[in-house]
């Protein structure tokens, strides 16, 4: 499963949520909601403006967690 390190980075980067929130003019809301790991299907806007905000890659936002099955 693809999921986010959100968390690890906002925290690595010193901001809140609240902040990108701010910064890309996206509701805390959502924000929150890919913070959680809550999101099935990724905006690409979004995620554009997450990377632009806390000047990362995708690579740096994202890892692989394997399914238990």
């Amino acid at each position: 499963m693809l999921r986010l390190r959100l968390e690890k980075l906002l925290e690595e980067k010193q901001v809140t949520r609240y902040w990108l929130s701010q910064k890309t003019k996206i509701k805390y809301q959502t924000i929150d909601k890919y913070y959680k790991n809550k999101i099935v299907r990724y905006d690409s806007y979004i995620l554009n403006a997450i990377c632009n905000a806390l000047d990362c890659t995708p690579a740096d936002l994202f890892y692989y967690e394997k399914d238990e099955k």
